[in-house]
């Protein structure tokens, strides 16, 4: 089967692999299926099985283009994945109008995440499945053997909003009881220099994002993960941190929060529940292990290569519906119709930081 993963702009650095590491999300795909990325002639995609497209601003004068020249092949069926936040779409979509009739054109419409799938299939009256695109659990789960965990607590601060300030509060309630350090990464690098120089030295540390592995190994060695998002989004960090069993603290605008760490993913309002669950984990041991064991266990499920592969082929037809013991039932969340189930066992690299060496469940700082 050839895959295409159709882009005129290049691949991004982090997209390369490096050190066995390719940044989680989109780019995934074409490992998936052992594919390509890039911009061939239009007259050639009949060539491929599967031609992808991720939608943006900057792409919706592509898609009537590309769908004609699908529609030369009987066997290649074109693809269309919004990923950009509902939050986000008056900023990104000037022409909702001309957007929803341009993506009707394609066989394969969805989004990563339940709010945006449920608002297209609204509009265009069809199947918008959720699809979360993949994470390399393997590889960020050989990450976690190698590294030593520390008693850090990683802030992630994204572009959208370049938020920080609740986390910094709880953060620092958080290292006061403590004694743990905490970190601040902000996924933007076009952040402001005067705003880096202001917020950076509130935490103990935390650099700005400008490399992915440099990044994965830092986050890898962290405690805990506190995820700043606000936006409805599927969350790729929350993700990568579940493969290496980081438990995250976030709010339940993020998708892979809901699935993947229940019992730390809170209403945004509800500062009080966050500042509970990161004390807990930073204080109880048995705690720590249910919730980082619950993620790895879950996150294959979710957005694991195969799986992943399987669900794509599935709603383009090209797969039989699993029926029997296969067959998907409802979630906690009732969101992707995966048994994503209980944790089956608290081994491996739910590494306990030495913070919470006493097993009478108090900090050993």
């Amino acid at each position: 089967m050839r895959y295409l993963l159709f882009s005129y702009l290049p691949v991004p650095k982090a997209a390369e692999r490096r050190r066995g590491l390719t940044i989680s999300g989109l780019y995934h795909w074409a490992q998936v299926f052992s594919g390509e990325i890039g911009a061939p002639p239009l007259d050639s995609l009949s060539d491929y099985d599967i031609v992808h497209l991720n939608f943006t601003g900057g792409s919706l004068g592509h898609v009537h283009r590309i769908a004609e020249a699908c529609r030369r092949s009987l066997h290649t069926k074109f693809i269309l994945n919004v990923d950009y936040s509902v939050d986000l779409w008056s900023n990104n979509i000037p022409f909702p109008t001309l957007f929803l009739k341009e993506i009707d054109q394609v066989d394969l419409i969805f989004h990563v995440e339940p709010r945006g799938a449920a608002l297209l299939e609204t509009a265009l009256k069809r199947h918008v499945p959720v699809i979360p695109h993949p994470v390399d659990v393997s590889s960020l789960a050989s990450v976690a053997f190698q590294i030593e965990r520390q008693p850090i607590l990683s802030v992630i601060s994204h572009r959208y909003d370049n938020d920080y300030m609740e986390a910094w509060l709880l953060a620092e309630t958080i290292r006061q009881e403590t004694g743990v350090a905490t970190a601040l990464f902000l996924c933007n690098a076009n952040a402001q220099q005067d705003f880096v120089d202001r917020v950076l030295p509130m935490f103990s540390g935390g650099c700005v994002w400008s490399d992915y592995d440099d990044f994965i190994y830092r986050i890898a060695e962290s405690s805990v993960v506190y995820d700043t998002a606000s936006l409805s989004t599927f969350g790729r960090v929350v993700g990568e941190c579940a493969a290496m069993g980081v438990p995250v603290v976030c709010n339940d605008s993020c998708f892979a929060g809901r699935e993947l760490f229940p019992e730390t993913t809170f209403p945004a309002h509800r500062a009080d529940l966050k500042l509970q669950a990161l004390r807990d984990l930073f204080t109880v041991p048995g705690f720590y292990r249910s919730v980082s064991a619950q993620a790895t266990q879950r996150v294959s499920q979710l957005c694991g290569y195969e799986v992943s592969r399987r669900r794509l082929l599935t709603k383009l037809g090209l797969l039989a519906q699993p029926t029997g013991e296969d067959a998907p039932v409802t979630t906690v969340n009732g969101s992707l119709g995966l048994n994503l189930g209980a944790p089956e066992s608290t081994d491996g690299f739910h590494k306990i930081p030495s913070v919470l060496s006493n097993s009478d469940g108090k900090g050993a700082l």
